[in-house]
């Protein structure tokens, strides 16, 4: 029996190890972000306008292509982690009393989606960057409206993560939940706050244009600030250190985070 003990608890042991890892990528892929995104690339602000003549931007990466490349290759990679994060994030949430695993699958779906997403963005920048003074310049800047709409316009994806971790917390009935309530509701009015971003298709200025507030700088603030939340309880139930029901035994009422 004390064997048996003594493994699951190694089992929690590499267990937490494994998610402390995974929830480490969130704070990374915001500092790698940041630094790839607005000092190196000024992809946030944008450089360029919608209503930016072709020439214009193609002379705008033809001057600026080598700050280009380092800053799409930085958010890149940072963003690469967001799957690694939202991974830990949909193991924390299933482990409730009802042990529900499809919010924990639609997260991590989601998750895998919006990285993929986003990585292409990234790769639309790098790509009129490549050889700027050889591509037409109606095509560099066809490419780099991709990378703009791929940085907010698909965001559904994103709501039905962040409405999947939001009823998670709220579906949460023990007496000692993971996540406080509050957490489920700003997730709840988090999904929403995409919304706009959804219409920048028909707008090249003003504010739901891919340089404005509603379409750009909100959806991305929310997003965000709604990851750096979910990190700081996800280190703190990892903090707790409670024991998993999974390995250790029916007798525990919380599974462990």
């Amino acid at each position: 029996m004390r064997g048996e003990l003594a493994g699951a608890q190694r089992e929690d042991h590499v267990e937490r190890r494994a998610q402390l890892i995974c929830l480490i990528a969130g704070p990374v892929t915001l500092v790698g972000f940041a630094i790839g995104a607005i000092p190196i690339g000024h992809f946030v602000p944008p450089f360029i306008s919608p209503g930016d003549s072709a020439a214009h931007v193609a002379a705008l990466y033809v001057e600026h292509a080598n700050r280009i490349r380092w800053g799409a290759m930085i958010a890149m990679i940072s963003l690469s982690m967001l799957t690694p994060w939202g991974v830990a994030v949909a193991v924390q949430t299933r482990r409730f009393g009802g042990r529900s695993q499809t919010l924990a699958y639609v997260q991590i779906g989601c998750a895998a989606i919006s990285t993929t997403i986003i990585v292409f963005m990234c790769m639309f920048w790098a790509i009129p960057a490549f050889r700027p003074a050889d591509t037409p310049p109606d095509i560099t800047r066809a490419l780099n409206d991709i990378a703009y709409f791929l940085i907010v316009w698909p965001y559904f994806p994103f709501s039905i993560w962040v409405l999947a971790v939001g009823l998670a917390v709220l579906l949460d009935l023990g007496g000692d939940p993971l996540f406080p309530r509050w957490v489920g509701y700003f997730s709840l009015w988090n999904a929403i706050s995409y919304l706009p971003a959804g219409f920048m298709s028909f707008f090249k200025s003003g504010p739901i244009a891919w340089t404005g507030a509603l379409a750009l700088y909100i959806p991305l603030a929310s997003f965000f600030s709604w990851m750096v939340i979910v990190t700081f309880y996800g280190f703190r139930n990892l903090a707790r250190a409670m024991p998993d029901v999974d390995t250790v035994g029916p007798e525990h009422s919380r599974a462990a985070p």
